[in-house]
């Protein structure tokens, strides 16, 4: 498999306050790193640069639809990594 091919796969429950994520690399059923953090901007671009260090390849996010994501998403989009609901 070429580094084309590799999605890593970003989940996020949010809330007000904090940030759950699982990373599931390609090709695989199992969570590689789960935390959590502070949902604040400057967490944000930590989490971004993290999963771009874990990715082989192109990583994908999505989220919980509800009312806490939706600025998440923006911020996520505009950082590079690209976020469905």
């Amino acid at each position: 498999m070429s580094k084309i091919d590799y999605i890593t796969s970003v989940g996020m429950d949010v809330h007000k306050k904090s940030i759950n994520v699982a990373v599931v690399l390609s090709g695989s059923s199992q969570v590689a790193e789960e935390w959590q953090l502070a949902n604040e901007p400057r967490a944000i671009k930590r989490l971004v640069k993290k999963v771009k260090r874990l990715s082989p390849g192109e990583a994908v996010a999505c989220y919980e639809a509800g009312p806490c994501g939706y600025a998440l998403k923006r911020k996520l989009d505009d950082l590079g990594l690209p976020c469905k609901l």
